[in-house]
């Protein structure tokens, strides 16, 4: 209401870097209420952008999802690679606790 004539059609196409070459993106459209510099917009299609694809600056946009292999690929092998360490540091603390454990006298009362 208090944009009334002051509001303008909105489009965005947002990339965002991640793992890879712009690997997420984002398409919106909506208005643009320039007396309170507001974009209403709603989200049409969100995805991921492979590496080997078009230069954003070229990209013309599609209908639909885009997967992209990389991005899921590395995303898999980080989070392994996350998980493997987790496992590994968890289990190094409880062989020293337990060599600490055998080697400290115990507490008297």
């Amino acid at each position: 209401s208090s944009c009334a004539d002051q509001r303008f059609p909105f489009e965005g196409n947002f990339y965002h870097g991640s793992i890879g070459y712009y690997s997420i993106y984002a398409e919106a459209s909506g208005t643009f209420c320039s007396s309170d510099n507001t974009a209403y917009i709603r989200v049409g299609v969100v995805g991921t952008y492979d590496t080997n694809g078009n230069n954003p600056a070229n990209d013309r946009g599609e209908y639909g999802y885009r997967k992209s292999y990389w991005y899921m690929l590395t995303g898999a092998a980080f989070i392994l690679f996350g998980c493997v360490t987790l496992r590994r540091s968890f289990v190094s603390c409880t062989i020293y606790a337990r060599r600490c454990d055998s080697i400290i006298e115990p507490k008297k009362p």
